[in-house]
């Protein structure tokens, strides 16, 4: 029987074969060679890494493996914590939890246009302004904005406190 909820049997709560399996192992095996070549094609340029700067060729074996390594633990931490779970945890916050799916569908969708179209708007504004610093601080300006839009609503959804209400009214 292959009704019930996702393709999941009502009788047996067996999930089918999932054709998306074939999508996730191709990119395991693009990752596995770009970091391969990456890693183990050092051989092609050590020699010119070593003419070029006279480094030996144990000191920039171990800067790649550190290089590496460095990157993955990277990817774990901010993809882990930071990028996939801070942004559901402010929408629910900020929003409930009955309008999460509509508000969370509407930030990951701005954050995908906001990843396809960034790099191409910071080139175009590092040649017309010369730098990337002015367009850099810009950012920081418009993430402050953000957190005391946050805080301002937090701060408006609690509204004030009984003690401050008596303070004001001269109560103690």
């Amino acid at each position: 029987m292959r009704g019930g909820v996702c393709g999941i049997s009502r009788i047996t709560n067996t999930v089918p074969f999932y054709r998306g399996w074939s999508v996730v192992l191709a990119c395991g095996i693009i990752a596995s060679l770009s970091w391969g070549l990456g890693f183990y094609g050092l051989g092609v340029y050590l020699h010119a890494l070593n003419r070029l700067h006279g480094w030996s060729a144990g000191l920039i074996s171990i800067a790649v493996t550190v290089y590496y390594a460095v990157s993955a633990g990277g990817i774990v931490l901010v993809g882990g914590f930071v990028v996939i779970t801070l942004p559901p945890l402010l929408a629910r916050e900020e929003f409930g939890q009955r309008s999460f799916g509509t508000v969370f569908g509407l930030v990951a969708a701005t954050a995908q246009v906001g990843v396809a179209l960034g790099p191409g708007l910071m080139g175009v504004l590092h040649d017309a302004l010369g730098s990337y610093r002015p367009v850099l601080w810009c950012l920081v300006g418009l993430e402050s904005l953000a957190v005391a839009a946050m805080l301002w609503g937090k701060a408006l959804r609690e509204g004030p406190s009984a003690n401050h209400v008596d303070n004001r009214l001269g109560r103690a």
